[in-house]
């Protein structure tokens, strides 16, 4: 059975949409900071920091989201972008799948195993590896989230989990990408399943937490350039950054941060984007 073809895509539309308005905003601010930055930090020390391609080819990447998508691109600007960069061609991915085929749990491992399959023998000589593995961990939670439907599903997760984590804490078990794939699906499995019981109601006290996440991403690094660039200013050296508290108080500042711009900016925008999108 297909997905309707008006249906299929107003729905994309609407995903795009909400996609655009959640994820766009900020990393257009962050950018530009990362530019300005890096454009000062290169007058005043000779040099970039830490990322060096910061052309004029690797901005256009960045600006459209397309960071990373290839092999031959480097790191650049605000690279922590790159893992929000290579969803978007999975999103284009999912789609495809969603609006040829039914959604249910057969396809998701289908899509799944392709996706692994690229990954294990790196077909793609265009693609960079960071696409396929987003798209296997991106089918790996379209597959958990059709699995967690079971009656035992939080039971198995949990057991899953905690048994990986002990093999690799006993070093009988690598720490490589699939040992880390099954230890990550199955932990967003039992938490997401664990929200469903008694235990969820005291985890939602610190769901506001999560509204940092995202902006604390993106800003961090653009945090740690400015920071540098004073300190070196100020003539101080870089040696405080190796004291204990320096590392929780840089942790506490960028959530603290990272809140305030999820309400006064991220919020908002996101909210004027959809309204106008609607009209």
């Amino acid at each position: 059975m297909r997905i309707s073809s008006t249906k299929a895509e107003s729905a994309f539309l609407d995903f795009a949409i909400r996609r655009f308005s959640r994820l766009y905003p900020l990393h257009f601010v962050t950018l530009l900071l990362a530019a300005l930055g890096q454009l000062i930090y290169f007058i005043s020390h000779g040099e970039t920091f830490i990322y060096s391609d910061n052309s004029g080819v690797a901005f256009t990447y960045q600006l459209f989201l397309a960071s990373n998508w290839f092999r031959w691109e480097h790191h650049s600007f605000n690279e922590p972008i790159w893992s929000v960069s290579v969803e978007i061609l999975i999103y284009f991915a999912f789609f495809g799948v969603m609006r040829t085929l039914r959604p249910n749990a057969f396809v998701a491992l289908l899509a799944l195993g392709i996706s692994g399959l690229l990954h294990i023998s790196h077909l793609s000589g265009i693609l960079s590896p960071s696409v396929l593995s987003c798209g296997v961990c991106f089918f790996a939670g379209g597959a958990v989230q059709k699995l967690c439907e079971h009656r035992f599903a939080l039971w198995f997760a949990g057991c899953i989990g905690v048994v990986t984590l002990v093999l690799l804490v006993l070093h009988i078990y690598d720490l490589n990408f699939k040992s880390f794939l099954i230890l990550a699906v199955s932990t967003v499995a039992f938490f997401s399943l664990l929200d469903e019981t008694r235990a969820g109601s005291v985890m939602r006290r610190f769901s506001f937490l999560g509204n940092a996440t995202y902006s604390s991403y993106l800003l961090h690094f653009p945090l740690q350039l400015f920071i540098v660039i004073l300190l070196d200013g100020l003539g101080l050296s870089r040696s405080v950054f190796f004291h204990p508290i320096a590392l929780f108080a840089y942790l506490a500042a960028v959530i603290a941060i990272s809140l305030v711009v999820h309400g006064l900016f991220e919020r908002p925008v996101q909210d004027w984007i959809r309204n106008v999108s609607r009209r």
